[in-house]
């Protein structure tokens, strides 16, 4: 991230990225603090504009942010680290849910499924 910075400039480091990989259908998260990071805002212009579906995670009212979002995940407090206390433990609980889900997936497409003793859902 800090070469990418180098290179081109802090505030397009989100953005230039995604530009050129994010795509229709694709999820995006976007975590600030304060729903104000202009980096951030940039990248979720882009995603936006590509189609993608767009999680927040933020602080305080939301900020900018929450007006670019899907869903936007606010945690309202003007204490910035109880603030990005409380994004490390949603975004632990997120990776986990989703992590979990991949690996259900997994099961289901290499277990036959007469041998399953549990439901899967694609939902």
């Amino acid at each position: 991230m800090t070469a990418w910075a180098n290179d081109a400039c802090y505030e397009d480091i989100f953005a230039e990225q995604l530009r050129h990989f994010v795509e229709k259908g694709d999820i995006v998260l976007a975590i600030s603090g304060s729903g104000n990071s202009p980096n951030v805002l940039k990248g979720l212009r882009v995603a936006h504009e590509a189609g993608a579906y767009i999680i927040g995670l933020t602080g305080y009212q939301g900020g900018k942010m929450k007006e670019l979002c899907d869903l936007c995940l606010v945690v309202p407090s003007d204490n910035m680290q109880f603030i990005e206390g409380s994004h490390l433990c949603i975004s632990h609980s997120v990776f986990t849910a989703v992590r979990d889900q991949f690996t259900k997936r997994e099961i289901a497409e290499t277990v036959p499924a007469e041998s399953t003793t549990w439901a899967y859902s694609a939902a």
